[in-house]
């Protein structure tokens, strides 16, 4: 059964990886020194960044192998928020019904239902960026969406700099640009109408609206009908605002030094639902209007509780963190770069409020792509003998990683009150499906694909000409693969598992499994795993009739290479 011999595989791409999202073409160069070698014919490959090179044409059946032993989730820590059609979410509170953000073309912002959720456990090294705009946490492999200053961007101008997906392995000590921004296309609407109160003009209610929750507030107990709204500062834009809605409800306007009042039952009724200070929030269809509108409600708020700092800076103050939240989404629906942060709040006494005060921190121009240049800074810092809380480094993590996954490829992700585009788990259907349209009609070809994520195989076909394979390594995160692959892929021809790197010593239960590959941890310095370890895994196989293919990098003393078929 098992055919025996080291030059089996004609060809192996170790670069093309569609099952975890890394579609990296090897080098026309090494296509052509394969080419020699095969004596096949070689079509020049058409440079596309990250699609596929057409594979070369050979003359005998052969092998192929599509994937790499480096394909695993690539997720988020528990820290991290995903912006959701309701508002921003954790990532472990988010279920199926959500509409999660997706970078479209490039520029535009669009809502959609994720194709999967993602939550696994994972220990081990996460690369870890703390600077003034970003903040993130990620697993090694995950997928950055950047705009790097190597691969010619430096010739050019930053504006000119071109976006590109990179595992975050491959970002770390490097100087890229990050986007924040995104072009929104909202609802639009002429009026409102509230049940008993009347019908108002959109843009005067959100800009009534927008000075009642900074400024505003309902009276309890004989004054429960009353509205008032403390203001003292440009009072008579104010004024003008507040004459036209007592206008709509036939009411008197009291204007007193500190504070303008009137009362309306029905809509006190309506605005209490906004609760106290600490409560405050924005409706979430106010929050799908288009831009224009959401920037007479950000206007108005501004003017209430904000702070202009300079001419494109200004800062929003509120003791409410959805306030807050919804304020950011807004901000960021306008065109705008918005940072979300707490801060103490003392009274006049000195004593400090039983609730945290939120900062939101606009920025009008600047900052849509900051740049990140960690080294650099710490260096300067050293340089000139000052402290600086900027941080890149490979943090060790024990927990649960998370992740979702969308047409797109790109989500929006908020990370200590910082937002970002960035990528998500694995690589669209359509790059997967451009794989198996290749694999297809090239029947006297075998093609061999591996993952860490076996599920996946589940969202496709099996087809005759292809082996479906999957990582085994021993830790937590490969934990059940074995079982998944088998469930994912039934009619498959061949299943496989690879044990590389062996990690621990493992008891797999391989009778519906053809082929195993045992390796080592080829990095340098590594320690080569027991001879045990192997020894296990073959006497397994032997029971199963298994197929058995040793790598060289393990140092095992008996050469194994063996074929299922």
């Amino acid at each position: 059964m098992n055919k025996q011999g080291p030059d089996k595989i004609d060809w192996c791409d170790w670069s093309v990886n569609p099952i975890s999202g890394c579609l990296h073409p090897c080098s026309y160069c090494y296509l052509k020194a394969m080419d020699k070698r095969l004596g096949s014919n070689l079509i020049k490959p058409n440079l596309r960044g990250d699609r596929l090179y057409e594979l070369p044409k050979l003359k005998k059946p052969s092998k192929i192998f599509v994937g790499s032993s480096g394909d695993m989730w690539g997720c988020y820590d528990e820290d991290t928020e995903i912006l959701t059609e309701t508002g921003w979410k954790f990532f472990n509170s988010l279920n199926k019904t959500d509409k999660v953000a997706q970078l479209k073309e490039g520029q535009e912002i669009e809502f959609i239902t994720p194709m999967r959720i993602i939550k696994k456990h994972y220990r081990g090294k996460m690369y870890h960026l703390e600077t003034q705009p970003i903040s993130l946490c990620v697993t090694p492999n995950h997928r950055m969406y950047i705009a790097p200053r190597s691969d010619g961007n430096w010739r050019l101008p930053q504006r000119k700099w071109q976006y590109k997906i990179k595992e975050a392995k491959d970002v770390y000590q490097k100087r890229v640009l990050y986007k924040k921004d995104f072009i929104w296309n909202g609802k639009n609407q002429a009026v409102i109408k509230i049940k008993n109160v009347g019908v108002f003009p959109i843009e005067l209610w959100l800009e009534f609206l927008g000075y009642f929750l900074s400024e505003g507030n309902t009276n309890n107990g004989k004054l429960r009908n009353r509205i008032q709204i403390a203001q003292t500062y440009n009072r008579k834009r104010y004024i003008e605002v507040l004459k036209s809605i007592c206008e709509k409800l036939n009411v008197n306007l009291n204007i007193d030094i500190d504070r303008l009042t009137f009362s309306h039952k029905y809509l006190a009724i309506f605005l209490k639902k906004y609760g106290g200070a600490p409560d405050k929030y924005i409706d979430i269809w106010i929050k799908k209007l288009n831009t224009d509108l959401l920037k007479v409600l950000l206007k108005a708020l501004l003017s209430g509780d904000g702070y202009k700092q300079r001419d494109n800076l200004y800062h929003y103050y509120t003791a409410s963190k959805r306030l807050s939240d919804d304020v950011q989404e807004i901000a960021l629906k306008c065109g705008y770069v918005a940072t979300s942060s707490s801060r103490s709040r003392k009274n006049k006494a000195g004593k400090r409020y039983n609730y945290p005060s939120r900062k939101v921190t606009i920025a009008t121009e600047n900052y849509k792509r900051p740049e990140v240049d960690v080294q650099r800074v710490i260096r300067s810092a050293r340089k000139r003998g000052v402290p600086t809380k900027y941080i890149e480094e490979w943090q060790k993590y024990n927990g649960y990683v998370y992740c979702v996954t969308v047409p797109s490829g790109i989500v929006y992700i908020r990370r200590n009150g910082k937002t970002y585009w960035c990528g998500n788990s694995w690589v669209c259907r359509d790059d997967i499906n451009i794989v198996l349209k290749h694999c297809l009609p090239l029947t006297y070809h075998i093609f061999q694909f591996l993952t860490k994520n076996p599920t996946r195989y589940n969202d496709f076909h099996c087809i005759p000409n292809c082996w479906y394979g999957t990582t085994i390594d021993g830790l937590p995160f490969t934990e059940g693969n074995l079982e998944k692959l088998v469930h994912s892929t039934k009619g498959a021809k061949v299943r496989f598992i690879s044990f590389e790197p062996l990690l621990a010593e493992l008891h797999p239960n391989l009778y519906d499994i053809d082929w195993i590959i045992i390796g080592a941890n080829s990095s340098r310095g590594a320690k080569k795993p027991p001879k045990k370890w192997a020894d296990i895994l073959i006497d397994y196989a032997r029971n199963t009739n298994t197929a058995v293919w040793m790598k060289d990098n393990y140092g095992y003393p008996e050469k194994i290479k063996e074929w299922p078929l």
